[in-house]
């Protein structure tokens, strides 16, 4: 069965990730008592709750499995290289959250070289034997995932209103290609309830890539609509 991020919970998954990395190459204190931790301060709270929403706003689409094993991947053979050679000489060096998830970090990522990935291929797997199961049984465990049906439903909105985040979206680059991408993703697409979709020259499809991929909530929608009508009449 496919699984997919719980959206709602973006500051929470990128949180866990961080700590799973963490724990994989030994990156926290470890008290007199013998346990383990890694506690978060004001900054680190500050940069992953700004990248949470910075990905959510503006890289809905990175938002996976895939990408976030591959960009943490990233970011900790990066600064483990460097953890690694100051502690050479003895003594502990953190990696930071806020090192790993920021523009910057992103930046980074999205610049990286042949040579850098084959540096985390070729180094960074084999000595911590970091998987892509472990990542999603940690978030499942959590809680934090769910599946395609589950994902599906939650696109439904009902007879509640209009989603004002989304009516504004929609204005950007309004009937323009441009203004199509923008709801293709990052709206729930759609919604017969919505004078902006009504009118728009790329209504139909807009509709149609709703029905493929999402014919549940096409289905509802419609039914919805019919709902409405026969409200009016009465």
């Amino acid at each position: 069965m496919i699984v997919v991020l719980n959206i709602d919970k973006v500051p929470s998954i990128l949180k866990e990730c961080f700590l799973l990395y963490s724990y994989k190459i030994h990156n926290y204190i470890v008290c007199i008592d013998g346990k383990i931790k890694y506690e978060f301060n004001y900054t680190e709270n500050s940069a992953l709750y700004n990248f949470a929403n910075f990905l959510k706003e503006n890289k809905k689409h990175y938002l996976t499995i895939d990408w976030l094993f591959d960009y943490f991947n990233y970011q900790f053979s990066y600064w483990n290289f460097i953890k690694e050679s100051k502690e050479k000489d003895g003594g502990l060096y953190l990696i930071q959250l806020h090192w790993v998830l920021g523009k910057k970090a992103l930046k980074r990522f999205n610049e990286k070289t042949q040579k850098d990935t084959y540096f985390y291929h070729s180094n960074f797997f084999p000595k911590f034997q970091i998987k892509k199961e472990d990542l999603i049984e940690r978030l499942q465990q959590k809680g934090f995932l769910k599946t395609e049906e589950e994902e599906e439903d939650d696109k439904i909105v009902v007879f509640n209103g209009l989603n004002k985040r989304e009516e504004e979206l929609k204005q950007k680059k309004y009937n323009t290609i441009e203004g199509l991408e923008i709801c293709l993703n990052f709206t729930t697409l759609f919604r017969f309830d919505s004078p902006l979709c009504e009118n728009c020259n790329y209504r139909m499809s807009c509709k149609k890539t709703l029905r493929k991929n999402y014919p549940k909530v096409f289905q509802k929608r419609v039914a919805q609509k019919f709902v409405r009508y026969s409200r009016r009449k009465k």
